[in-house]
């Protein structure tokens, strides 16, 4: 499906069949990934409208050195709205799960769900120099680290050289910066608690999740829907994309 662009941002939209209304899905990739960073299960489902985005300094996207968490959610906004999209299901992974949930916090009105993957802010993160971005340490050493954490849970090594590609063809600097900015990010929590609907799953062998950072998240929801998938790491969707997927759809016709 051809990538199309509004706002300076590459993404591939995917409508549904019949003609009943549904919330668009919107699927925000995880560091140094793209569009692709999510399964074609999850893409092209055609009972749903799905939007899956590059976003800025990633994939086909334009390269604006955003610099924050905070300044990735404002782009996404500015996109939505360029769209008409005024209420819209947000679906991140790891980085763009705390895009997802910023956005939420600044713009609850449009939000009409959150699900967020593989998430929890602080994520654990103990390679430091892959973090530091002022770090002159060669990314050849630090890099293949993260990657084995990264892929710790996937056993197929045709299926980890699929997800490494992206990795090994981004600008490393971009890579680092993704990494940072994911590191740093404290959301303010509004002192009520947040009546947006939740969906939250994690893998128990995620590396980069703290238990306690996990419950901290969740006590800010009303009524937060959990799974942690048992034999799954950072990347769920990918090792479980039939199981997850149907979690994804669960969610989606509890809120409608």
């Amino acid at each position: 499906m051809a990538l199309q662009f509004r706002s300076g941002i590459a993404y591939q939209e995917n409508y549904v069949d019949s003609t009943a209304a549904t919330t668009p899905l919107v699927f925000i990739h995880g560091a140094g990934s793209s569009h692709l960073g999510f399964p074609a299960t999850f893409r092209y489902d055609t009972a749903f409208h799905t939007l899956t985005l590059d976003l800025p300094d990633h994939g086909q996207s334009e390269h604006k050195g955003l610099s924050s968490i905070a300044d990735y959610a404002d782009e996404l906004g500015q996109f939505l709205t360029a769209l008409g999209l005024q209420h819209v299901v947000l679906v991140g992974h790891s980085m763009g799960a705390a895009i997802a949930l910023q956005l939420a916090l600044c713009q609850p009105h449009s939000c009409a769900g959150l699900v967020l993957l593989a998430y929890a802010p602080p994520p654990f993160l103990d390679q430091n120099n892959l973090f530091d971005t002022n770090s002159d340490e060669p990314l050849e050493i630090t890099l293949p680290m993260f990657k084995e954490k990264l892929f710790s849970s996937i056993t197929d090594p045709l299926l980890r050289a699929h997800l490494s590609q992206p990795l090994d063809q981004l600008d490393q600097t971009v890579l680092r910066n993704d990494l940072h900015i994911t590191r740093r990010y404290q959301p303010t929590f509004p002192e009520t608690k947040i009546a947006i609907p939740l969906l939250y799953l994690v893998g128990q062998h995620d590396p980069f999740l703290d238990p306690h950072a996990q419950k901290a998240l969740l006590a800010h929801f009303a009524n937060p829907l959990v799974s942690k998938l048992p034999q799954a790491g950072h990347l769920l969707m990918w090792e479980y994309p039939v199981l997850v997927w149907g979690y994804v759809q669960g969610f989606l016709e509890s809120i409608r």
